[in-house]
């Protein structure tokens, strides 16, 4: 029997993926969680193992193919036995397969979730015809077989396929080098391309608005100073500035769910969870894990994990699910000298605060000019479902909680207590 190597799904910000590297070629023998090949996002790089034993052929090459989510990129087939088989056939129990139509064609090719139904169901494969491409068996055949009386004659459901996805072509133009004063072209890699077009279609999308304001940053310096090598001392992890804003962010969104929803376009998807993206720099470029219920885990889980993802991105190890799924987003420029910036909504989520570099100034405090650690921040949010005063009244409300932040944590919530 054949079965199809099909492309998993990668999160709702994903639709397309490139074929990597193959570890196998058309003709090679397969077995059962063997590595076949790595397939590659704009974010991360995962492996794709075998689900069956067999030859293989391979359908798509490697190098810049493009594939999406669900899309066929090989076929096993299991009636080919590997030369390293310890045993003949007759020495080792045989899997019971449903019986295939005695023509002479060769075996249907079968979508694994099929299969999978099948042996739920007791359908005889055999008796079907696809609707897929290339008379492949999915699922939806398997479930209308099961529904459908007993006349003897196959079910059959046609499944119309999906309309394509319409995203905005990246705007590109012609240039000639003058390579006698020393232009060169290099191709953009395929992160920094794909990036660019989620950016894109991030503008071409929602209504991006930014709205600004400052903190006073004295007094959570002071109580990071006061608190971090005895937090590091007990923990293992440091107290960072980013768990202190996702701190006063998570109390913020509780008042303001808008800025913690998604706009579908129709509906408005309302959460009662906070799933914090935080924006790691890579040498390959910008990563966004997700640290999952931010809300629930308190700053000693939220530094443990942001310590581990962080060092995943480093290492290029973040798996798919890491980085999908978040509800905000914290982006701290800062750390590479911003002192102001609008940062763009990482899509579907509706708000993304921007921590900016502290920079002692004069302010005015009782009447008094005096010179304080000031931090430009930046709400850049969805203007479809926030307005302004939302947006405005949650920037404030994180103000005050950095400004404030006693009245958010004490040596209890670090565990210091």
């Amino acid at each position: 029997m054949k079965h199809e190597v099909i492309v998993p799904a990668a999160g709702e910000s994903i639709n397309e993926v490139f074929i990597g590297t193959w570890l196998k070629k058309s003709g090679d023998f397969v077995k059962k969680d063997e590595v076949l090949l790595d397939l590659e996002t704009q974010k991360t790089t995962f492996e794709i193992q075998a689900e069956f034993s067999g030859r293989i052929e391979v359908l798509k090459p490697e190098a810049e193919t493009r594939v999406r989510p669900g899309d066929v990129i090989a076929i096993i087939d299991d009636s080919v036995q590997g030369e390293a088989s310890a045993s003949p056939p007759s020495a080792a129990p045989q899997e019971k397969k449903a019986p295939a139509p005695s023509t002479g064609a060769e075996a249907p090719i079968l979508h694994p979730a099929a299969r999978k139904l099948a042996a739920e169901t007791g359908v005889e494969l055999g008796s079907l015809q696809g609707s897929g491409k290339g008379g492949r068996i999915l699922k939806e055949d398997v479930t209308s077989a099961s529904a459908a009386p007993s006349t003897g004659a196959p079910a059959l459901r046609i499944v119309s396929p999906p309309p394509p996805e319409s995203k905005p072509a990246l705007p590109t133009f012609q240039y000639h080098l003058d390579e006698a004063r020393g232009e060169r072209r290099e191709p953009a890699s395929r992160i920094r391309r794909t990036i660019a077009q989620n950016l894109v279609a991030a503008q071409h999308t929602a209504a991006i608005l930014t709205t600004f304001n400052e903190a006073d940053m004295s007094r959570l310096l002071a109580f990071r100073k006061r608190h971090k090598e005895a937090f590091v001392a007990k923990h293992g992890v440091g107290l960072g500035m980013v768990s202190l804003f996702a701190a006063a962010c998570i109390r913020a969104l509780k008042d303001f769910p808008l800025v913690n929803a998604t706009f579908t376009g129709e509906d408005v998807i309302y959460r009662d969870f906070v799933d914090m993206s935080v924006a790691v720099s890579t040498e390959s470029g910008l990563v966004v894990p997700v640290i999952r219920d931010a809300d629930k885990i308190g700053v000693i889980g939220f530094e443990r994990k942001l310590d581990e993802l962080g060092r995943k991105a480093k290492e290029k190890k973040l798996s798919i699910q890491e980085m999908t799924g978040g509800t905000f987003t914290i982006s701290n420029g800062g750390v590479f000298g911003s002192l102001l910036s609008t940062p763009i909504l990482n899509m579907p989520q509706s708000g993304i605060l921007g921590l900016h570099k502290i920079e002692e100034r004069p302010v005015v405090v009782d009447k008094q000019i005096t010179i304080r650690p000031m931090m430009y921040l930046a709400l850049s949010y969805d203007h479809r479902i926030i307005d302004g005063r939302e947006a405005v009244g949650f920037l404030v409300k994180v103000k005050e909680g950095v400004e404030n932040l006693e009245t958010l944590l004490s040596e209890k919530d670090l565990g210091l207590a």
